[in-house]
């Protein structure tokens, strides 16, 4: 309960604002956002007791609407509908007169479709609603039209627009903002009626249905709309004779009523339009006007006494008198008082320092229920009421929760879902007591367990949160316990509200709203270490939401915050966060010692916390906006900055001794512009030095990047540099050394046909494969630097690694050096002799490695099932053997089915049942193990035929002398057509080189297709099997 303690009308301690920016260091306490100055707010205040929860419901309370939630009228205006049903596909429109009479009444049957209705949220068609039945022979129904199907007078439209400003004054809705949408014409036939049901929203911002009645002689029918114990009957029909003229008014608040009903038409046709009733503005809600001084009084106090006695209560939920749909609730779908309390508080939250949402309440109480008495087959009993229409009363309750399952700002946007309360956070007082459940489930007695029931308890509410409250109130459980599925999306989702409403208040009016971003802030950076919560994992928020946060903590200015969260990243913050963190410069008066410390200590966190040299050095240039070596080159920078950056590029540097892949390309950047050479010299160099002893492909990926960076500047090649740079290219190349293959991964015990879990992709751990394009550099900085042997050593030693290289490697690391090498001999730069071990070593491994052998269907056995019984014995022989793929066993039902059970779990055959004169069991052996191969195998070798012929390519047109027929000499054919991997007949001799050519070789007839592209997903050759297959195996096991 929160109690006064003494008026404060002060305002909290302000945030220390750093000079010349926006960005602030800020208290502990926000400040809350009292009108300072007001005497009469003062007096308000004094005048409150000391139950500000009871003050808070009492004045809603008092908010009542002027008019009823249903209301009907006879009007004497005359309009005249003029109905016409519009043709369709050239036919003439039909005029259906007025009154209706059957014949125009079967018209429109005949035109319409069956009316759906709703559940829940959902819209379906469903007979046993809308129906009766009279001694079991008649059919009833209720049918509509839309819009687009008929046509009204062109002055019906004003005047339903005069009716709902009659509507608007009996509901005590303002009639401005609103209008009036045609849904749909029904017509209820004889003995339709529609069951009691709660509609939802059809359109956004419905908040009502108009329903007019048309002309049209029938009893019954009447509209039974129910809310809070309250009824009404809204009759259509009249006792003595419905003239045209004689329309009666309808209006419902539908989907926010307990339920509604279209009781029996007893006689005649039931035929009335309806309209949406549609709140077009919300802006209007949030006038000055409308403030309340006395609600203003009450969350003021409610400010102060959260500050000064760190009062418990961080929200007050108000229960509202309608209920509204997930898909509805906002707040311009309000409808009555309940719109009218919304608009108050959302008129006065903003200037007090306080945000409005609107949430769906769920309850729900299981527990013990008494047993229906029904013995065993009591567990059939799924009535959602009790047999007499009550519900089953709860005895001993077992579990029961409470919780807001779905959280929206005033627009309907979505905020939070699932957020458990206490009953103590709902201001109406014993708010289920005495109370029916809305929905009820029962179980029952099962023979191992009593029966058991659940009630469900739904309400809307309006919720109420402190400004400085809104991250405590919504993400709890994730401060407390930091772990769980989806926590990156709820959180973000908070913080991004929270953001938002904070730009909307860039002044002291949103201090309150930046204070619940920085507890956001907080939350994400301690979240992330480890072992916080015994026996639990801490939840890692991942570098995306780290990210966010520092964005937001930036704009917001809460740079206490960024001294944790700058450190609280994994691998790499996106550029967006150093972009805000960059920005800060502008911001901070670097003149000042305190701020520039700051400033200092969040950017080195940031550059230190990266794993990797070229990640630390590109972050520091990317904050102080300069290339970090070059700083001292510019005049505007303060020297106290510069000395903050010499001493970050020494820590970067001590860092020299382990060195990535990433690392190459700046490294050698670092060296470039280091004018001196110093650092090139006596930091760099020895640690590489150190680290390129003895081969491995990521020393080989790092020393190549390296090189080829370093030797591709511009920088020109002193004598000290390519003396520095000689004896680093001689080790590379002499310690060449491409990735393997990656180890299989363990072989699983199951059967290979068990389909009882999903296969898992393999990650790869490792680096990336060296790009060929590096080592065409390489080469070519070998013959510039006339080291001639170590290019031909390098060529020697690519060729060596494609026996061993990882097969996947080949299209990114080798394919890329032979082009390169194409394009110099096309463009008369090489001599073809000193390339041609490569090329023909490289492109026959490429085939024999990469592409691999065409696979072949050894033989049809299959492995045998695990049952031992006598006929899976037979079916195991069947199964075994090498060349018989169809077996057909007779035998009877029970057999049967068993061997179905069999082969479904255990192989990869199908089965059917032959049922001639002998019901008889087909069993074909599968080859889907063997296409799947194949067709991975014509995959690859589709993609080697691209690269092969992207090197012939670059020559032009097909040329008989081309460099690639004189780098593979006599095996130019061997590769070419993939003679050492394919199984080909006689015939078939593809081509890379030709794949749209149709070549008929001597002493042959007949067009063959050549080139592996051209291969279709096929059956294997008969020369793929081997074996001799033999006819179908028939067993007869059927009983003598």
């Amino acid at each position: 309960m929160l109690r006064v303690k003494h008026v404060n009308l002060t305002l909290r301690n302000q945030p220390f604002i750093l000079k010349n920016c926006e960005m602030a260091a800020t208290a502990s306490n926000p400040p809350a956002m009292p009108v300072a100055g007001d005497d009469y707010l003062a007096k308000e205040i004094e005048m409150l007791s000391t139950d500000l929860r009871e003050e808070f419901r009492t004045y809603l309370d008092e908010i009542t609407a002027a008019g009823q939630f249903a209301t009907m009228r006879k009007l004497e205006t005359i309009v005249k509908p003029e109905v016409k049903l519009l043709g369709i596909e050239g036919a003439p429109d039909q005029e259906i007169a007025t009154p209706l009479g059957s014949r125009d009444a079967s018209k429109l049957i005949e035109a319409a479709h069956q009316a759906p209705f709703g559940r829940g949220e959902e819209t379906i068609v469903d007979t046993s609603v809308r129906k009766t039945f009279a001694n079991m022979t008649a059919y009833f129904s209720t049918w509509e039209l839309s819009p687009d199907r008929f046509s009204l007078s062109e002055h019906w439209q004003p005047y339903v627009d005069s009716l709902m400003a009659l509507v608007c004054d009996e509901l005590g809705v303002r009639g401005d903002g609103i209008r009036a949408e045609l849904y749909k014409m029904l017509l209820y036939e004889k003995g339709a009626m529609f069951k009691r049901h709660a509609d939802s929203e059809k359109v956004p911002g419905m908040f009502g249905t108009l329903v007019i009645s048309l002309p049209s002689a029938h009893w019954g029918g009447a509209v039974v709309v129910a809310h809070n114990g309250k009824k009404y009957s809204l009759q259509t029909y009249n006792h003595e004779y419905l003239a045209w003229y004689e329309y009666n008014l309808a209006v419902t608040a539908r989907g926010t009523i307990d339920n509604t009903q279209v009781q029996e038409v007893t006689s005649g046709y039931r035929w009335v339009l309806t309209y949406n009733l549609v709140q077009t503005d919300c802006e209007q809600f949030n006038s000055a006007a409308s403030a309340d001084r006395k609600l203003r009084a009450i969350l003021t106090e409610w400010n102060n006494t959260i500050e000064e006695e760190g009062g418990e209560t961080d929200k007050m939920i108000y229960q509202l008198d309608h209920k509204y749909t997930d898909a509805s609730i906002r707040l311009n779908s309000l409808k009555g008082a309940d719109l009218l309390r919304a608009q108050r508080l959302f008129s006065v939250c903003d200037q007090v320092g306080f945000t409005l949402y609107l949430a769906s309440l769920e309850k729900q109480v299981h527990g013990s229920a008494e047993s229906n008495n029904n013995g065993y087959y009591d567990r059939y009993d799924d009535d959602e009421e009790g047999s007499d229409g009550e519900f089953h009363a709860i005895e001993d309750v077992i579990d029961e929760t409470l919780k807001l399952t779905r959280v929206v700002d005033t627009d309907g946007n979505v905020i939070a879902t699932d957020l458990d309360i206490e009953e103590d956070d709902i201001v109406q007082p014993d708010p289920y007591e005495d109370r029916d459940p809305d929905e009820d489930s029962y179980e029952g007695w099962t023979g191992n367990a009593g029966a058991t029931s659940t009630h469900w308890y739904k309400d809307s509410v309006l919720v109420l949160v402190p400004n400085d409250m809104i991250a405590n109130v919504f993400l709890a459980s994730y401060r407390d316990f930091g772990y769980g599925d989806g926590g990156d999306a709820k959180v973000l989702a908070i913080l991004r509200h929270l953001v938002k409403r904070a730009q909307g208040f860039p002044g002291a009016q949103g201090d309150s709203l930046r204070q619940s971003v920085r507890q956001v802030g907080i939350m994400i950076s301690d979240n992330r270490i480890d072992g916080k919560h015994a026996g639990m994992r801490s939840y890692k928020y991942t570098d995306t939401t780290v990210s966010e946060a520092i964005v937001a903590c930036a704009d917001c200015g809460q740079v206490d915050v960024l001294r944790n969260l700058s450190s609280a990243f994994r691998d790499n913050l996106a550029e967006g966060a150093l972009k805000s963190l960059s920005d800060l410069r502008g911001r901070t008066d670097l003149s000042i010692a305190e701020d520039r410390t700051r400033l200092e200590y969040i950017f080195g966190q940031v550059v230190l916390n990266h794993k990797t040299v070229s990640k630390k050095y590109e972050t520091l240039s990317f904050l102080i906006g300069v290339e970090a070596l070059t700083v001292a080159n510019h005049e505007d920078c303060m020297p106290e900055i510069k000395n903050w950056v010499v001493q970050m590029l020494a820590k970067i540097f001590s860092d020299l001794d382990v060195l990535s892949n990433e690392d190459g390309d700046v490294i050698a950047k670092i060296a470039t512009l280091d004018t001196s050479e110093a650092l090139l010299r006596d930091r760099i160099m020895p640690s590489i030095q150190r680290q390129i002893q003895g081969a491995s492909p990521e020393k080989t990926t790092f020393m190549m990047k390296f090189l080829s960076q370093a030797l591709d500047s511009s920088k020109p090649l002193t004598a000290e540099l390519v003396s520095i740079y000689e004896p680093l290219m001689e080790s590379v190349v002499r310690n060449l050394s491409f990735r393997k293959a990656q180890a299989p991964p363990p072989a699983r015990t199951a059967s290979i046909y068990d389909r009882s879990g999903a296969n898992t992709v393999q990650q790869d751990p490792r680096k990336p494969a060296l790009d060929g394009r590096v080592l065409l550099s390489i080469l070519e900085h070998c013959r510039n630097l006339d080291l001639h042997q170590n290019a031909l050593l390098l060529e020697t030693n690519v060729a060596a690694q494609t026996l061993t290289m990882d097969p996947q490697d080949f299209a990114k690391t080798l394919m890329p050096f032979l082009k390169g090498i194409m394009e110099r001999l096309r463009d008369g730069k090489d001599d073809i002799s000193r390339h041609q071990v490569l090329f023909r070593t490289g492109l026959s491994q490429y085939i024999l490695r990469f592409v691999g052998q065409e696979p072949v269907q050894i033989n049809w056995s299959r492995n045998p099932v695990r049952c031992n019984c006598a006929d899976c014995k037979t079916l195991n022989n069947f199964l075994r053997s090498p060349v018989d793929r169809v077996s057909r066993m007779s035998v009877g039902k029970q057999r049967r089915h068993h061997l179905h059970i069999q082969l479904d779990a255990h192989t990869d055959c199908t089965h059917l049942t032959d049922r001639g004169y002998m019901e008889t069991l087909v069993i074909t052996k599968q080859g889907k193990s063997f296409e799947d191969k194949f067709n991975a195998w014509k995959l690859k070798a589709d993609l080697a035929t691209a690269a092969l012929r992207s090197l012939e390519d670059l020559e032009g047109p097909a040329n008989p002398e081309s460099h690639l027929k004189k780098l593979l000499g006599d095996q130019y054919e061997e590769i070419m057509t993939f003679k050492r991997v394919r199984i080909m007949t006689a015939a078939q001799q593809p081509s890379a080189r030709q794949p749209q050519t149709n070549v008929a070789p001597s002493g042959t007839s007949g067009a063959i297709t050549a080139g592996v592209s051209t291969l279709g997903a096929r059956q294997p050759h008969p020369s793929q099997v081997i074996g001799q297959k033999r006819k179908a195996v028939v067993i007869d096991l059927t009983d003598d």
